[in-house]
């Protein structure tokens, strides 16, 4: 039978990686890839851990770069593996895969990025977000991911959402087809001035409302796909 190893990480730390990747444009988030990493994978993830018992072994993130020989010992030990030499080397091979742009700066883990979320998401703006996160996820599955839920909640309640916080993960949430028109609008414009800047994206409103259409673009950049239902 067989046997699964889920890596998971404090979901906050995710949800800050994802913002920064996107250059804080929080209207990008929208789109079904990054809903499902942030939404659909956490729970998806506590559900086969609460079904699957003795098949898997959960290996939270900050225990492997805090204590890799231990913490690799142990997720072999769970799935029945025995012990590797050097596991906690990285190989010299490069991989397409995930996220590897600070793979290349080092050798094995390190524990220096367990913490950057609290400062990527230290703005009013993004920390709100992030509370309405937290509250989507909810204190039942944060615990079940190994997580503290007063911890990271304590540790936002200086920047607690808030009514505005609340309609922009309404938003984030909700499908096209179900959106109201003014928030259509409002991501749309939004999402306009991260990639444009404010100044460009008044004049393409201004020409929109001229003429009716946008002028045509070569991407995509307006497109946010909508939540997974």
């Amino acid at each position: 039978m067989a046997r699964l190893i889920f890596l998971v990480r404090n979901p906050l730390a995710v949800f800050s990686s994802m913002l920064e990747s996107l250059a804080g444009d929080w209207t990008a988030l929208r789109r079904l890839d990054r809903m499902h990493d942030l939404v659909t994978a956490p729970r998806n993830i506590a559900r086969a851990a609460s079904t699957l018992g003795g098949r898997i072994s959960v290996v939270r993130y900050e225990d492997l770069v805090h204590d890799a020989g231990r913490t690799l010992s142990r997720m072999l030990k769970d799935v029945a593996i025995e012990g590797t030499p050097d596991l906690t080397k990285y190989s010299a091979l490069e991989s397409v895969l995930g996220d590897t742009k600070s793979v290349t700066r080092h050798r094995s883990p390190v524990d220096d990025y367990v913490d950057q979320w609290k400062h990527n998401i230290s703005s009013s703006e993004s920390g709100a977000l992030a509370s309405s996160y937290l509250d989507e996820l909810g204190e039942e599955l944060v615990e079940q991911l190994g997580y503290s839920y007063r911890e990271l909640a304590d540790q936002l309640r200086t920047s607690s959402g808030g009514r505005k916080a609340e309609t922009r993960w309404r938003m984030l949430l909700t499908s096209d087809d179900e959106l109201r028109w003014w928030h259509r609008m409002k991501l749309s414009f939004v999402h306009s001035a991260h990639q444009r800047g404010i100044w460009k994206t008044i004049l393409r409103a201004t020409y929109i409302a001229i003429l009716g259409h946008a002028p045509l673009s070569r991407d995509a950049r307006d497109h946010i796909d909508q939540r997974p239902v």
